[in-house]
């Protein structure tokens, strides 16, 4: 069978019109919100289903509204004034979605092709399997709180020692002379993906996808620090798409090192890099967004030459997002990368 690439709104109108129809399709699963039932690369069965006739514990392909393409487990169903209502949630997630009105559903994900082996989701034991997952969800939720609360001591144990002169004399003697920058490639950008998490990356809605693209094309500026064969820490400097006026120019992101390689100059080495590959693929100045309480990060960027950056819609713009409500307040950067002057 021949496999097509197809854009989201393509891929919609191809769909819809498919199971409208009563046809089925498939398509290959992105991204890891469905993990461990269904693998990004898993090539996923889509059969014509009413939202009537789904059950809970059925895998539903719709479209947000965003019109995004998503598949995720419904969780819970009703209906009122003869209009369907789906709950969903993605396996790999401990709260539900935003409600789906029925009217977007677009059908039912029946099979799951992984390698040399097919399994069905709505029979068999992976529907015994599925069902016990969603059983245990209130003690996975439990057992996430208290992951993070042990995490985040731990953490905080961490930090105090590393803020110690003699940790960080240490650490740069021995866990920085270990670690090597280099290009990312494209088997990096899952580890780099979850090292940003999605909220980091604005405008991107598959950030694994997105990376593997800037790893590999030409001009690629993506970096990351390994420590053997163990990532230790990532930076990204690229444009943002013509439609994304805020963002003028180059913007770096990160750079971002893993919590235990922290004060071992890996992130002042990451920032070097990324600055100077930024100059040899010609940009002139290099942008960051930067939390205007993170002493330690400012610090960082500031010692490499990042000023304030007089940007006053963007400014504005992230003076007044409602999604980070009573989050840090966060600042626009500039450094110039190849002649000193004032930030624009």
């Amino acid at each position: 069978m021949r496999e097509l690439r197809l854009d989201d709104e393509s891929f919609l109108d191809l769909s819809a019109e498919i199971l409208r129809q009563g046809g089925s399709f498939q398509f290959r699963a992105h991204g890891s919100s469905m993990a461990p039932f269904i693998r990004d690369g898993d090539l996923l069965t889509v059969a014509p289903c009413d939202p009537a006739d789904l059950s809970v514990g059925d895998v539903a392909l719709y479209r947000t509204q965003r019109d995004r393409i998503v598949a995720h487990r419904v969780v819970d169903k009703s209906v009122r004034r003869g209009e369907w209502t789906l709950v969903t949630q993605g396996d790999a997630r401990l709260h539900p979605d935003s409600p789906v009105p029925g009217d977007r559903l677009l059908g039912r994900i029946a099979r799951i092709q992984r390698g040399d082996r097919a399994y069905h989701l709505d029979r068999g034991p992976w529907r015994l399997a599925a069902c016990l997952w969603l059983w245990l969800l209130p003690f996975r939720r439990a057992e996430t709180r208290l992951a993070r609360a042990v995490k985040t001591a731990a953490l905080r144990v961490l930090g105090g020692l590393q803020s110690l002169p003699l940790y960080r004399r240490m650490a740069g003697s021995t866990l920085g002379k270990r670690a090597r920058v280099r290009r990312a490639a494209a088997r990096d950008a899952a580890s780099l993906a979850r090292l940003y998490g999605q909220e980091t990356l604005p405008g991107l809605c598959l950030p694994v996808a997105a990376l593997a693209a800037r790893t590999t094309e030409e001009g690629g500026l993506a970096l990351v620090a390994v420590m053997g064969s163990r990532p230790a820490g990532g930076a990204v400097v690229c444009r943002f798409p013509d439609g994304e006026p805020l963002y003028p120019g180059w913007w770096l992101l990160g750079p971002l090192v893993r919590a235990r390689y922290r004060r071992a100059g890996i992130g002042r080495e990451l920032l070097r890099c990324a600055l100077s590959e930024a100059a040899e693929a010609g940009a002139t100045w290099v942008y960051l967004l930067a939390a205007e309480d993170d002493a330690a990060t400012r610090s960082l960027v500031q010692e490499a030459g990042f000023l304030p950056a007089g940007l006053p819609a963007l400014q504005a713009r992230l003076d007044d997002d409602p999604s980070r409500p009573g989050g840090p307040r966060r600042i626009i950067l500039a450094c110039a990368v190849q002649t000193r002057r004032h930030p624009p």
